[in-house]
């Protein structure tokens, strides 16, 4: 009877019997013994309690997970309509969506109601996202660019028609790969193309699965060795969150430089693969704000001894913890972000196609709290030449890293991308820096709006 309950349901949502082992194959075998250097062993034990062996370990989650499937659990308590799950046999991505959104169920199940709940994080499970012709979640037409410098507006000859100054908001109307430009519209309804290497991308448009969370646009979390930082902490430093057409909602506008959000997307796809997202917490900071903290922190560090020996600690110093004059937060190849466990998606359409939406995370421990200016926060024993893409390499970790901060280290590292030495959120595209070397964002502007459409 209860078999024939749970046959029921894979059939009622359409479920074949290859995705069901699929699934079944992302649960029990993507455990802690397998992925060792993922994520962190759980800290807590009952009294008297012993490790787990591999095998003892299999054979726990296989006797939790066909004892879910032989009751009658899964037909009373996964509620899944069997709408919308039409098979779309050009991209495969109704397979996807039904996996992924089963297989977290499945997962999250095991750790609440098992008697291995201590493996929680050790069950991994792969989420896949649809992914465009642009080599992103939701096409790049249609989405919000910013100039990060003064640009020339050209016709469809090349005839320059006006130019805009640094920080001008537009929508992206197509991108033209093979001379790498973005035909664009103004907001007076200009049309014409711009160079896309100096274009600030609209992260949100284009990676929605990412989870995104600017505390400087809202409430900033900037300490120093616990201390709050008069003026900035708990204040609200800029806007940075508008309507979004794409979305139907109000939104964080969080850009970087087009040819740093393509490396980030290849960070977030690999990411979902192991059953994490990104925490984007700032991308473009403007330069006032940049210029805000600075100070504020000298001035604290003047007149707070507990500050002070945050910042001057071996061979740190203050100006590793804060940029003094400009940061690559200015130049657009830089992002503050922290790792999560993701405990359920959905997905959800913008105009014709799907993107994933992260619905409820759990964020991996780190070294610090993030925006905590000190060296407690490094991710390494020591400096770090910032300008090399290798120095980072040859350096020992700080004995506070944790496996989350070092996976998220890896996540970008292996994607070209370089830690920076006093702070394990930060990383640089120093090949979109070089890039750019000749003409350079300064930040000397704020973000005013979203200018997405809903895309064709």
């Amino acid at each position: 009877m209860t078999l024939r309950k749970y046959n029921r349901l894979m059939n009622r949502i359409k479920v074949s019997d290859e995705m069901q082992d699929e699934i079944l194959r992302d649960v029990e075998l993507k455990r802690y013994e397998d992925v060792p250097e993922v994520v962190d062993r759980p800290s807590k034990r009952a009294s008297g309690s012993s490790h787990r062996g591999p095998l003892a370990g299999i054979l726990a989650v296989a006797i939790v997970v066909f004892a879910l499937l032989f009751s009658g659990f899964l037909i009373n308590t996964l509620q899944i309509s069997p709408l919308g799950w039409e098979t779309d046999a050009a991209t495969g991505e109704t397979k996807a969506r039904k996996k992924s959104v089963i297989s977290i169920f499945l997962r999250n199940q095991l750790a609440e109601e098992s008697s291995v709940a201590d493996n929680t994080k050790s069950l991994m499970t792969s989420i896949e996202t649809p992914v465009t012709s642009d080599g992103f979640e939701l096409p790049v037409a249609g989405s919000t660019g910013f100039a990060s410098v003064d640009l020339s507006v050209s016709d469809a000859s090349g005839n320059v028609m006006k130019q805009i100054p640094a920080g001008m908001g537009f929508t992206i109307l197509r991108d033209d790969e093979t001379s790498s430009t973005f035909w664009i519209r103004l907001q007076d309804g200009t049309e014409g193309s711009v160079p896309s290497l100096f274009v600030l991308v609209n992260l949100p448009d284009l990676i929605p699965s990412m989870v995104y969370n600017d505390t400087n646009s809202v409430s900033s979390i900037f300490m120093s060795s616990g201390v709050a930082l008069p003026n900035v902490t708990g204040q609200q430093l800029y806007n940075a969150k508008f309507y979004n057409p794409r979305f139907e909602r109000d939104e964080f506008v969080m850009p970087v430089l087009f040819p740093m959000a393509k490396k980030v997307m290849k960070v977030q796809q690999n990411v979902l693969k192991d059953g994490n997202t990104l925490v984007l917490i700032e991308a473009f900071r403007p330069h006032d704000t940049q210029t805000l903290i600075s100070t504020t922190l000298q001035q604290l560090s003047d007149s707070n001894q507990t500050v002070h020996e945050g910042l001057f600690h071996g061979s740190w110093t203050i100006n590793w913890f804060i940029a003094k004059s400009w940061s690559n937060h200015q130049r657009g190849c830089a992002v503050d972000v922290t790792l999560a466990r993701v405990n359920d998606v959905k997905y959800e359409k913008c105009g014709k196609y799907d993107y994933l939406n992260v619905t409820s995370y759990q964020e991996y421990e780190m070294p610090s709290q993030m925006h905590e200016l000190s060296y407690i926060a490094s991710p390494f024993d020591g400096p770090v030449d910032p300008n090399s893409k290798t120095a980072w390499q040859s350096v020992n970790p700080s004995p506070r890293a944790t496996s989350g901060s070092r996976l998220l280290q890896k996540y970008f590292t292996d994607q070209g991308m370089t830690p920076l030495a006093s702070e394990y959120w930060h990383f640089n595209d120093l090949d979109t820096r070089a890039a750019t070397k000749a003409n350079p964002s300064y930040g000397r502007y704020t973000l005013d709006g979203c200018y997405s459409i809903v895309p064709d």
